[in-house]
Order: C-alpha cells, then sequence, then structure tokens
C-alpha cells in the first residue's frame, strides 16, 4: 500500500478529510474537520490493518509574543526564565507561521505489515478542549491521552481514568502550554499494588517523580543545544537518543548527511544496544537471584564506554551525534580497538548463556511467567524487545530504514509466548546481531566527510513539522518537530518506548502472584528518565 493508494480508500470513505496543510513531512497526513470525526476514521483504519497507535500528542499554537513563561528566541548561553529580558517582536520569517488561539491534537497510527504511517491532526479550541478517548480502541491511547491531559489540559470524553500522570496534584495548571513556566521533581517509580493473599488484584504504575521538562525546555534553546537535552532521556543509551533528535531536525532543515556520518552513526547506536542491553543482563541476573552475570556485564561495558570516551570523551551521556552528522571522525586507532573488543566479546556472549540463559532455576523463574500476546502487545505500544518477544517482528531498522541499516545484513530476533524469558533472551540475541552490524559497517566505511555543509550555527528551519523515529535499545524512540521558523523548537514531543512499555503492568501483573512482580518488571527493563523525560 502507498501513501496515495492510502488516502485514496480513506477519503472514498470519509469525503471530507483532505490532505493537512502543514504534512508531517514524508507522511500522509490527513486533517479531521471536527472532534466527532475522529472515533470513525480511526475506527476504520484499524479495520484495514492500522492496528499500532504510535503517538498521541498535541501543540499549543498560542504565539511567543502573547505567552508567558519562556521565550521562544533562546539566550545562546542557555535559557531565560520569564521576566528576565523583555517579550521579544515575532521575526520576519515567523511572522506567516499560523499562530492562533487553538491545540492541535496529532495521531500518528503504524500499519505494521504494509510498513506506512499516517498522521491524523484536528484543531481544538484552546479553552474548552475535548476529544474522544481512543482508549476504548487502543490500550496504548491510556497513559499518552493521560499525558496530554496532564501536560496541555484537553479532555479525552470517555478515558477510563483521566487524570494526571507524569505532575503531582499540588501543580495546578499545564505545564505544556505556552503561557506556563514549568516546575521539576526528581525521584524513583513507586508501583502501587492490590493483593489478596499472595495474588495481585490490582497495579498502579506511580511515574512522574523524575519528570524534568524537556519538551518545555527545547522550547526556550536552539536546535544544536536540544541534542544536549537528549543525553538525559535514556541515560544508558543516549546515542540513539541524539540520533532521532537530529534526524527530525535535518528533516526540518532539508540537510543530507554524509555516507561516512551515517556509518558512525549506525556503530555507534549498536555498540551503545550492546552496552545498554549489557546493564539489563547483569540487573536482572540480580533482580532474579543471580549476582555473578553483573560482573561479567559490566567488564564488558566498560570496554565500549572506553571506545566512546576516545571519541567524544564521555561515557554516559556522549553527546556524539550532532545535527547534520557526528561532532568529529574516530582516531585510526578506534577502528583496530572496536575490532578487538568485537573478537573479545562474542565468546562472551555464549558464555552469557551457560551462566544465565539456559541456567534451570532461571529459566523456572521467567519461562512462563509474564505471559504477554502478540494482540496485547500490540494494543498497548510495546515496542523493541518487548514487542518482539510477544512475536511480532517489528523493527524500525527494518521498517522505515535510517542512517546505514539498509546497507547491512541482519536479523530481527522475536520470541514465541511473550514471557519475561522471550523479552531477555530477545536482548541477548540483539547482541549478537549488533555485533554483526559493527563488524560490516566498519568493513564498508570509506572515508569521508562526517559534517553535511551549509549547516548553521543557529539554524532557523522552514515552518513545518517533521517525525522521525529510531529503533532505540528500549524500544522505538519517536521525535515529532514543530517549527514556526525560528531558532528553536516551537513543539518537541518524544515518544518515549519506556514510557509506552511500562503501561502495560497494569494488565500484566494482575492475577500475578507478589514473588513474580520483579521478575516482570525488570523484563520491561525501562530508564525513569526515559518514562518521565
Amino acid at each position: 500500500m502507498t501513501a496515495d493508494e492510502l488516502f485514496a480508500a480513506t477519503t472514498a470513505e470519509f469525503p471530507k478529510l483532505e490532505k493537512a496543510a502543514a504534512e508531517v513531512k514524508g507522511y500522509l497526513t490527513l486533517r479531521l474537520p471536527a472532534a466527532g470525526d475522529l472515533l470513525p476514521v480511526v475506527t476504520w483504519l484499524k479495520g484495514r490493518g492500522f492496528r499500532y497507535l504510535d503517538m498521541v500528542t498535541a501543540t499549543d499554537y498560542k504565539g511567543p509574543v502573547e505567552a508567558k513563561g519562556f521565550v521562544s528566541d533562546p539566550n545562546p548561553n542557555g535559557f531565560l526564565p520569564a521576566g528576565a529580558r523583555p517579550e521579544i517582536e515575532v521575526s520576519a520569517a515567523v511572522a506567516g507561521f499560523p499562530y492562533r488561539d487553538a491545540f492541535e491534537a496529532v495521531y500518528c497510527l503504524s500499519h505494521l505489515e504494509e510498513k506506512i504511517k499516517i498522521f491524523l491532526k484536528l484543531e481544538l479550541p484552546r479553552e474548552g478542549a475535548k476529544v474522544p478517548s481512543l482508549a476504548g480502541l487502543f490500550e496504548a491511547a491510556d497513559w499518552q491521552e493521560r499525558e496530554v491531559y496532564d501536560l496541555l489540559g484537553i479532555v479525552f470524553e470517555g478515558h477510563p481514568n483521566l487524570t494526571k500522570i507524569l505532575t503531582p496534584d499540588f501543580i495546578q495548571g499545564h505545564p505544556l502550554r505556552k503561557d506556563y513556566e514549568h516546575p521539576s521533581t526528581h525521584g524513583v517509580l513507586r508501583l502501587g499494588l492490590t493483593i489478596k493473599g499472595e495474588v495481585i488484584t490490582k497495579a498502579v504504575p506511580d511515574i512522574g517523580y523524575l519528570h524534568r521538562g524537556t519538551e518545555k525546555l527545547a522550547e526556550a534553546r536552539g536546535y544544536h543545544q536540544c541534542v544536549v537535552l537528549s543525553d538525559r532521556w535514556d541515560y544508558c543509551a543516549a546515542m540513539p537518543n541524539n540520533l532521532v533528535f537530529c534526524l527530525a531536525a535535518e528533516k526540518l532543515m532539508n540537510v543530507q548527511v554524509p555516507e561516512r556520518a551515517d556509518y558512525l552513526r549506525t556503530i555507534m547506536c549498536e555498540l551503545n544496544r550492546i552496552a545498554s542491553h549489557l546493564i539489563f543482563f547483569g540487573t536482572y541476573g540480580i533482580d532474579i537471584g543471580a549476582f555473578t552475570p553483573f560482573l561479567y556485564a559490566f567488564r564488558e561495558r566498560e570496554m565500549i564506554l572506553d571506545l566512546f570516551e576516545m571519541v567524544c570523551g564521555a561515557r554516559l551521556t556522549y553527546n556524539y551525534i550532532r545535527l547534520g552528522g557526528v561532532m568529529i571522525d574516530v582516531p585510526p586507532e578506534w577502528v583496530a580497538k572496536t575490532r578487538e573488543f568485537l573478537d573479545f566479546f562474542k565468546p562472551r556472549i555464549d558464555e552469557y548463556d551457560t551462566l544465565l540463559s539456559f541456567n534451570p532455576i532461571f529459566m523456572d523463574r521467567t519461562k512462563t511467567v509474564g505471559l504477554i500476546s502478540a494482540p496485547e502487545a500490540v494494543a498497548w505500544g510495546l515496542s523493541g524487545p518487548n514487542l518482539r518477544g510477544s512475536g511480532v517482528a517489528y523493527d524500525a531498522r527494518k521498517f522505515e530504514p535510517y542512517a546505514a541499516y539498509a546497507k547491512v545484513a541482519f536479523e530481527v530476533p522475536v520470541g514465541e509466548t511473550g514471557s519475561c524469558w522471550d523479552r531477555y533472551f530477545c536482548r541477548v540475541l540483539e547482541m549478537r546481531q549488533s555485533v554483526r552490524i559493527v563488524e560490516q559497517c566498519l568493513e564498508q566505511m570509506k572515508e569521508g566527510d562526517i559534517m553535511a555543509k551549509g549547516v548553521a550555527k543557529i539554524p532557523k528551519p522552514p515552518a513545518g513539522d517533521a517525525y522521525a523515529h529510531v529503533e532505540g535499545a528500549r524500544g522505538d524512540i519517536g521525535i515529532y518537530l514543530v517549527s514556526d521558523g525560528g531558532p528553536s523548537p516551537f513543539r518537541l514531543h518524544m515518544r518515549a518506548p519506556s514510557f509506552m512499555n511500562l503501561a502495560i503492568l497494569q494488565q500484566s501483573l494482575v492475577g500475578k502472584k507478589v514473588a513474580d512482580v520483579v521478575a516482570v518488571l525488570g523484563s520491561i527493563d525501562i530508564v525513569l528518565g526515559e518514562v518521565d523525560r
């Protein structure tokens, strides 16, 4: 199915639909005439195979001159809160942007088999904004709609539990509105369980303790500065975070990245995938009661961090991938050291299988626990090993190849029953595939430029919106960017895989015993910086 065929079929069924004036670059984008059209259109699309709800978000289109709080034009050295300087004039480049006293709700759905996405847009008034909930069609809408309600104040009628999700009750108002100054809190995950004896009857994940407001902060920073913010989402795998933001911004700027930079981006992301999965492998062993795997995993992970330190000087928040390419080229000895690591690492994975993967006690604790069926995984919007562990072979690197992934051969490991063990073993198998990818990239990569020509020091992309997604260590990371022609993103929304994956605990823990909670939670492999953002 092509975008044109999808447009023809959809508009034949719903003649009032039309292409949005501001299309998401590279994707079919339809505008809904009214809120009442949402459910019929989405129901029809779901019946034709669009069973995966990627994203529910919204943009506040109130103009920057009227807005209170952060201003649209960033201070080169950071951001200034409201009142620190006068409101700026709207520049000529921004003047034609459609500022209005309205929200724009944005939905993204995917047909996993046909490998096609569709975006739907719907304009809503800023005051009294209401739209039908999609929670009855997609479990994945549950937390996403609560996030939009919490941060922007849009009411989703018919939602089973429309309550705040990221900000505490004492925070008044909605922090992502243009006229709001953003608060910040720190903390961890809480999991409220209702039990009867040893059996769980209700599970409520309580998140938002690490919410730092990066989507709001992006509105007061330049595009180059926003790459730094991305490091802090999944701090166990920052390279894909850097990449997905850069890909979305490069779409807005129409930047073509040099081939060598594409290969370097791919290599770094795959090494980071291995490093992240090693953290999971070691800590999940501890969760189940095996300490030794942790020592093995962190020994190998340190070697990868040594490689990262050689190219960017950092071991956690790397900030190596930049708009238009990468920060610097790798030194000559780096390639040799990377090959040396890969040769050392491959037999270590066999040790992991002997040590933990096929350990009878470990298998007894995980093989039949936490089962998630393929339809459930799709309905809840799971991605990464959590989706593939249920037998669904969805991988952003295959669905919509980016960087150098179209030039290398690799397999997508899948599980059978969606158990804790399936999710665990998918990650082990993925480490083997990452080694394959890095080896091929090192073999194919040629000398050349590592940065695109003409990337401005203070980019001001043309007005419009773009979406990019990559396969991070924890799943499908998406970035939705709106530009008003100014030097800062007018709107940034992150589709955070950990946020999406965690929501299913509301269902998957019910009926389980208390002793299995840690096994199920650990198998999801969340990072709270990505959950809360």
